[in-house]
């Protein structure tokens, strides 16, 4: 399932942060992430805890695209063209070190036509680092 995270985001060099899919199901999607010095928004050892909104995005990539492949809905791009806005943003870390390994679980709690709502929560060690709600439209004119 970790080749999958290629088909999932198209995220490539130091902006994709995803290391493995733990799960999908029907309407949520697990993923985890080590820190790493290369990541986006990391200095002095350690990750700004605002990087937690874009593992909630690429979580909720492979959730999108997870379902679509179980609703059959085969798109020659299906991870491109989508619009995302961040709703809402907690954060309770001051900083994640490099080496931290991050949980995230991402889960769709609204949809109406290409409109879907997402919550998602990161995690490393039991302790919760943030949580997150997006909102996703997806682009009908490509998204590029």
């Amino acid at each position: 399932m970790n080749s999958d995270i290629e088909k999932a985001l198209p995220h490539r060099g130091r902006m994709k942060l995803l290391d493995r899919i733990v799960e999908t199901y029907d309407r949520t999607a697990v993923t985890q992430a080590s820190v790493t010095s290369r990541w986006p928004l990391v200095e002095d050892g350690a990750a700004h805890p605002l990087v937690v909104v874009e593992l909630v995005a690429q979580t909720s990539a492979v959730c999108l695209w997870a379902k679509n492949l179980r609703e059959n809905k085969h798109e020659e791009d299906g991870t491109r063209g989508w619009l995302v806005g961040v709703k809402q943003a907690s954060f309770f870390a001051d900083k994640i070190p490099v080496g931290a390994v991050i949980n995230t679980r991402a889960s769709v709690v609204f949809t109406m036509d290409d409109f879907t709502e997402i919550e998602g929560e990161s995690e490393s060690d039991g302790e919760i680092l943030g949580k997150v709600v997006l909102q996703v439209i997806k682009d009908s004119a490509g998204g590029n």
